[in-house]
This record gives structure tokens, C-alpha cells and sequence, in this order.
């Protein structure tokens, strides 16, 4: 997989966001630092780029900070996933309070959003043995049933079969 995505036969971006980490965290040494030293060459200069682009924009947290326009931007672009308050959908990860985490930080999820996505934010895709196609995170799942929820709202899917494979969760007869 490494040596195809070197030769980019496939894109780095068709690994999604949690393949790069299992790669770079591998338990093979070899393929690790195989993991590191392709991902470094392909996403060298794309985080160059949004590296100098958090720097730039860095300087504006050191100016009062426009709560009005903040406000607007937030109920324009991000209550379709994201929470703040009682506003918005809980599908991403609920920003209420995200500003203690610190001003660069905070910049560098906004302009860099897949820099660090924590685990119970990845989407997952299901397919069951009806040919149905569902995505969403995984809000509950047990060993009769999983729940994903998506912008759409939530759906319950039975699996009596579970398959270990990244884009293929499991197959299922049905959902409940």
C-alpha cells in the first residue's frame, strides 16, 4: 500500500484520516518509519502551506476579537456538525468551550480540521448484504446491533456478521 501510495497510484487522500495514523503508528517498525518517510515527502509541502497559513493569521488573535462577526461566521458555516451552546447539530465534535484550549489551537482545527481527528469522530461506512450503503459515526453498537448517526439522523442496522476492514464496518441482513 505504502509503495503504490509513493508512486501516487493512489492518492494519499483516498486513505481517509485514520488510515495514515495506524500506518504511522504500525506495530512493524519497518513499516512505521516506511509510513513516516512517504507521508513526509507527499504532505511536506501541504503542512508547509498550512503551517505559514496559521502563522499568518496567528497575528489577528492578537486584536480584540469580533464576537458579532465570530457569531455570524459560526451560524453560517459550522451548525450543520458542529454544536456551540444549544445551537446547532451534534454531529462533529461540540466547540462549546473550545476556545480554552488556546488561540493556536483553536486556528490550526479551523484551518487544518484533519490535522488530529480523535477517534469517535471517524466516519464509517457500512454496506449490508442487501447492497444498502449507510455512513455516519458510530454513536452505540453492541453485538446485535450499531447505531450510526449522520447528518440525516440515525440509523439502527442489525449485524448478525462482522468483517474487520476498514471501509466495510460489517454486513448485515438488515436494519432494525
Amino acid at each position: 500500500l505504502l509503495s503504490v501510495v509513493e508512486r501516487k497510484r493512489i492518492p494519499l487522500s483516498d486513505l481517509g484520516v485514520q488510515t495514515p495514523g495506524r500506518l504511522l503508528t504500525h506495530p512493524d517498525p519497518v513499516v512505521a518509519r516506511k509510513a513516516a518517510k512517504v507521508f513526509d515527502e507527499l504532505r511536506g509541502p501541504q503542512l508547509t502551506e498550512k503551517s505559514a497559513l496559521i502563522g499568518k493569521f496567528r497575528a489577528a488573535f492578537l486584536q480584540p476579537p469580533d464576537l458579532k462577526n465570530g457569531k455570524e461566521l459560526f451560524e453560517k458555516n459550522c451548525p450543520v456538525c458542529h454544536k456551540f451552546g444549544d445551537k446547532g447539530k451534534d454531529v462533529g465534535p461540540n466547540l462549546t468551550g473550545v476556545g480554552l484550549h488556546g488561540d493556536i489551537v483553536l486556528l490550526t482545527h479551523t484551518l487544518d480540521p484533519n490535522r488530529v481527528v480523535e477517534g469517535n469522530f471517524i466516519s464509517y461506512n457500512v454496506v449490508t448484504k442487501k447492497d444498502e450503503e449507510y455512513t455516519g459515526l458510530i454513536k452505540s453498537e453492541n453485538t446485535e446491533k450499531v447505531v450510526l448517526k449522520n447528518l440525516e439522523g440515525e440509523v439502527e442496522i442489525r449485524r448478525p456478521m462482522f468483517l474487520v476492514n476498514p471501509t466495510i464496518l460489517w454486513s448485515s441482513d438488515d436494519r432494525a
